[in-house]
Parts: structure tokens; C-alpha cells; sequence
């Protein structure tokens, strides 16, 4: 990785996180949906940047989708969470144009109410240099740059797909610490082994450099502790899902579970 690029996603990174916990309330739209099927969100990107417009990018240009993971309490050290992306290649097509996905969980009590946020602890980017598709991940806890192949594979679409790229994500790991609000004020709580907690599933998915609009779409959502799978969303069965964007809740007219 060249260094000038590698403080761009250290820069961008550095930004998409508070992107990641700092929107926590949606309204849920149930639906029913049907085997082969995944969840449809509108996107428009305004051609910002993390680098150049810092967190006004994250603003206008972050959707975040969630959907429910767990109502029993499970341990957050063990978690790891999966799914794959379509995102159309005209999101991409523009040199240097971003894609920035993470994923995180917002933890909740027994009620269902929601108590802190937890980011995912390794930061996906995929980058369009000179016509080619890079990835790259960025530990959060670490601090540093990871091989991207471990978390993270983008390959071209065919047949019906061939307008996309398939961004699978791959067992991606949580933060060691959650963050909440205590007192009108957040503050970061430590994880530790035996920290259990219920939860929804998160999605961030943010373009950078890229103006214009489209539909992407999101499938194959998992969590897993082990060996043990924890959530598991294919859109075959009826699900809730949500979702928001410059602080407000995407309407279901742009966001719905179809045929994929």
C-alpha cells in the first residue's frame, strides 16, 4: 500500500467510526419475504470525501441499515459477523472513487431497549485505483493496517449480477470496548470475556468520491459465536429491518426486500 493511501484510510477510518456509533434510533418495517431475496436500500453519494470534507462526508453520504440479531444475552468477545453486499460498479467506476463498510451491533437490555454501541473492530475500504478494485481493512483496536483478504473479498458480478460487485464480508470481529451515555455525556466501557448482552445487527456502507445514485443491496447477514450460529438473516422468513441516513429514517419506498 502506497504510503499516501495509507494515511487516507487511516484518515477516513479515523472518521467512519464515530459515523458507526453515533446513529442508534430507527423506526422498523416489517415485511415478508421470499427464498432468494435481500434487502434493497437507495442510496445517492454527493461526491465528498472523508479527506477533504471530513465528517460533513459521513453525514451526507453513511447509510446505516440495521436489523434484529438476538433477544437472549450472549458473550460480545466471541462474536464475528458475515454478509455480502451488492454494490453496483458504477459506484465504483470513477478513479479513486470509496467505498467505505463496517458493521456493529447496538446492545440492548432485556426489554429491548438499547444500552451502548459497538463498532466492528475491523474497517472495510474498497478503492478504484486506476481502474483496478484495492481493498483495504484497518484495525480499529490496533490501530494499524491488516490484511485485507482475511475479512474481505470483492469480485465482479455475472450473468444477472454482472452490474455489481459482490463485497463479502468474512467473520468480521467487534471492538474491545462499547460505547454509551452516562449522564448526558459517552463514555467508552471496556469488554471483557463475560460481557453479555442481547442485540441488533448493523450495517455502515458510505461512497466516497462518487457522485450519484443507485440501489445496493444486502444479504446473507450472520453472526456467529464459534460454532454456533447466533443470527442468521437470508430474507426468507419475515424479518424487521431499518435504516438511516443525514440523521433520518430511510422511508420504506427506498428501502424493501425483493428478488435478488
Amino acid at each position: 500500500m502506497k504510503e499516501t493511501m495509507r494515511k487516507m484510510i487511516r484518515k477516513t477510518m479515523a472518521m467512519f467510526v464515530v459515523v458507526c456509533v453515533t446513529v442508534v434510533g430507527f423506526s422498523g418495517i416489517t415485511t415478508k419475504a421470499a427464498v432468494n431475496k435481500a434487502l434493497r436500500v437507495s442510496y445517492s453519494f454527493n461526491g465528498q470525501s472523508y479527506e477533504k470534507d471530513g465528517e460533513k462526508c459521513g453525514f451526507n453520504n453513511n447509510y446505516t441499515i440495521g436489523m434484529p440479531g438476538t433477544s437472549k444475552k450472549v458473550a460480545l468477545s466471541k462474536l464475528k459477523m458475515s454478509c455480502d453486499i451488492y454494490v453496483p460498479k458504477k459506484a465504483l467506476k470513477k478513479k479513486q472513487a470509496v467505498v467505505n463498510v463496517n458493521v456493529f451491533l447496538d446492545l440492548l437490555d432485556g426489554k429491548g431497549e438499547y444500552i451502548a454501541g459497538l463498532p466492528g473492530r475491523v474497517f472495510i475500504t474498497a478503492v478504484n485505483e486506476n481502474g483496478k478494485i484495492q481493498l483495504y481493512s484497518w484495525d480499529g483496536v490496533k490501530e494499524k493496517a491488516v490484511k485485507a483478504s482475511k475479512y474481505v473479498t470483492c469480485k465482479a458480478g455475472t450473468g444477472k449480477y454482472k452490474s455489481f460487485y459482490v463485497i463479502s464480508l468474512k467473520n468480521l470481529a467487534f471492538s474491545n470496548k462499547m460505547y454509551k451515555e452516562v449522564d448526558g455525556k459517552e463514555v467508552t466501557v471496556g469488554v471483557k470475556s463475560n460481557t453479555k448482552y442481547a442485540f441488533n445487527v448493523g450495517i455502515n456502507v458510505c461512497g466516497e468520491n462518487n457522485k450519484g445514485s443507485g440501489k445496493l443491496y444486502i444479504d446473507n447477514v450472520k453472526v456467529v459465536s464459534g460454532s454456533k450460529k447466533i443470527t442468521n438473516i437470508n430474507f426468507s422468513k419475515k424479518v424487521d429491518y431499518w435504516g438511516s441516513v443525514k440523521e433520518k429514517d430511510i422511508t420504506k419506498k427506498k428501502m424493501a426486500i425483493v428478488k435478488l
